[in-house]
Formats: structure tokens, C-alpha cells, sequence
């Protein structure tokens, strides 16, 4: 029984050394989003916003361009769009995004979905589209870029500088983008009084 006890005793300090390390070096990840979340939710602009929203609103049909890790916020935006009745699709092949951009006109609203503002692919699909008559709404974390230049509204997010995490490849948080589009969609529903925001008060 004593050597039960001392081996349970063993088992429980020794997770709880790991809790303890785990928790110290998870706190700059903790700091991170918090203040990626805070900084976007703080520097968006409610006029932006209700101008975006008027041009969702507004539009008859909806492209989302995109790429990489922002294609998954780019399809559940499209997803919810669509749920609010909307004419959207979402493109993050880049032949795709300029064949469907050359046929736009004055009714498309086209949104870009990207973190880094920097897609050359995206930008060129932009100009296309726009070249077309179409709308532009840029949702980036980085303003001035080739790719908010050409919005008609830019709604930005904050990026930190602090990555956990290198690849080699483009694994930064999407987060913010992902801020932005439900403050966005929100928004929207509001705007249409389909989904108004109450409190639980049980």
C-alpha cells in the first residue's frame, strides 16, 4: 500500500511539473492572440464597417478570393453569406479567380481575404474585376498593399510580429481575419434584423 501511495504521489508531482512547464511556455501564445484579437477589435473603423455591410447589402452577387490558410476563413464566410441568401462564391485557385473576375461587372462585390495584403495573384484578379465595374472590399492585416490599394473599403486587422511556430511555410494565425469577418457578419445580420445580439440573462 505505502508503495502505491509513493508511486501515486510520484505520478501526480511529476504532471504536475509538466502543467506548470506547459503553462509557462504557453503564456506568450496566450499574450499573442490576446493581443491580436484586442488590437483588430480596437482599430476597426464602424464606419468601414457599416459600409462594407451596405455593400454586401447592396450587390447582387459576391466572390471571395483568397489564399493559402485564409481559404478557411474565406469558405465559412462564404458559407454564412449564403445562409443570408446571398449569391456568393468563394475562389483560391488563381486561374479560377481571373477567369471569373474577367466576367464581373458593376453587380459583383468582390471581398479579398488576406493577411499579408501581398498576393500578387489576388491583386491582378482585383484589377481585372474592378477594371469590370465591381466593388472591392480588402479584409488584410496590412494597409497600405497592392491588394488594399485597390479596395473601395479596407478593413484591417492586426498581425503580431511574434511567431511560435516556423515551417518555413505560411502558418501565421488567421485570427484576426477571422475577428474581422464575424464582427462583419454580424454586423450584416443586425443590419437585416435577421439575428439581432441579446444578452442571456438565465
Amino acid at each position: 500500500m505505502a508503495i502505491q501511495n509513493s508511486n501515486k504521489l510520484f505520478v501526480r508531482q511529476k504532471n504536475e511539473r509538466r502543467k506548470k512547464w506547459l503553462l509557462k511556455r504557453s503564456k506568450p501564445c496566450i499574450h499573442k492572440n490576446e493581443v491580436e484579437i484586442m488590437r483588430t477589435i480596437n482599430q476597426l473603423s464602424s464606419e468601414d464597417i457599416e459600409s462594407a455591410v451596405r455593400l454586401i447589402d447592396h450587390q447582387k452577387k459576391i466572390m471571395i478570393f483568397s489564399a493559402g490558410l485564409s481559404s478557411n476563413v474565406a469558405r465559412e464566410m462564404m458559407s454564412k453569406l449564403q445562409l443570408f441568401g446571398k449569391d456568393c462564391t468563394s475562389h483560391d485557385d488563381f486561374d479560377y479567380m481571373k477567369y471569373y473576375a474577367s466576367r464581373a461587372n458593376r453587380d459583383y462585390l468582390v471581398i479579398a481575404i488576406s493577411i499579408s495584403g501581398a498576393t500578387p495573384e489576388i491583386a491582378q484578379a482585383l484589377h481585372i474585376a474592378k477594371s469590370h465595374g465591381s466593388k472591392i472590399i480588402a479584409l488584410t492585416a496590412a494597409n497600405p498593399s497592392i491588394i488594399s490599394d485597390q479596395a473601395d473599403i479596407c478593413i484591417n486587422a492586426y498581425k503580431s510580429k511574434i511567431k511560435e511556430i516556423n515551417f518555413g511555410l505560411d502558418v501565421g494565425s488567421r485570427i484576426p481575419l477571422q475577428v474581422v469577418t464575424r464582427i462583419l457578419l454580424d454586423s450584416y445580420a443586425i443590419y437585416k434584423d435577421l439575428a439581432p445580439i441579446r444578452e442571456d440573462n438565465n
